[in-house]
């Protein structure tokens, strides 16, 4: 069994930057990423508020650049590998996953976060048939159709505004809540005509076989909206269920 000086418990940005700087000390530093190295930084489509850089790039190709250099440092990083115990008492700690057993010397815990679910009727019952967490991945599945995106803050808007390059319609549904983003990008919104903001509360997640409509309700109101996806964008929670 290989001992490191130090193991990273998630390969995202903050994770990426550990490894980066741990191996340019000159320790023996692995990360474990659950899913691909990168995190949630993968998954946006238009950044243009990063520091250094000039021009708009995509999430996944800074998050590869990333990954990259923590390589190039010296960083062994294994992805997909999820860690399902730790035993940290002692000098020597212990990561355990599916696929093996490592030590290491220190622990640095970068997990980061997941999505937030909109706990509605529907949602667990759809999640793969029209309920997704992540624009990005899915968006192109529903190319032509209409969708909704549910959420009031930056994230739901920045999800609108990728799918309205992809599907006919989006139903921006701020779930009853006053909109919370940076005035320019609520302007963005506005000013996209494949986007319909919607001031009211998701009650329902509808359908089959597969996400056919949702259900919303504004004071005394209640209508239906057909759509053939659900994008649930509500904001991000700790991963610290492990530990």
């Amino acid at each position: 069994m290989t001992m490191y000086d130090v193991i990273i418990i998630g390969g995202g940005p903050a994770g990426l930057s550990a490894a980066i700087y741990a191996t340019r000390a000159g320790l023996k530093t692995l990360v474990l990423e659950k899913k691909a190295p990168g995190g949630k930084l993968g998954e946006i489509p238009h950044l243009e508020n990063f520091p250094g850089i000039s021009e708009p790039i995509n999430g996944l190709e800074l998050a590869y650049k990333m990954f990259q250099q923590a390589q190039k440092f010296g960083a062994e990083i294994k992805y997909p590998e999820a860690v399902v115990d730790l035993e940290l008492k002692g000098k020597v700690k212990k990561v355990k996953t599916r696929e093996g057993e490592y030590t290491a010397l220190a622990i640095i815990i970068a997990t980061g976060l997941e999505k937030k679910k909109a706990l509605k009727p529907g949602e667990a019952k759809f999640i793969g048939k029209g309920v997704s967490y992540c624009a990005v991945c899915d968006g192109p599945i529903f190319r032509g159709k209409s969708v909704a995106v549910i959420g009031n803050e930056e994230k739901a808007l920045e999800e609108s505004l990728f799918l309205s390059n992809i599907v006919n319609k989006v139903y921006l549904v701020t779930d009853g809540e006053e909109i919370e983003a940076p005035e320019t990008l609520i302007e963005r919104v506005k000013q996209n005509e494949k986007i319909e903001i919607v001031n009211a509360k998701l009650t329902e997640i509808m359908g089959e076989e597969n996400v056919s409509a949702i259900k919303v309700e504004n004071e005394n109101q209640v209508w239906k909206i057909p759509v053939s996806a659900v994008f649930v964008a509500k904001g991000d929670e700790p991963k610290t269920e492990i530990f």
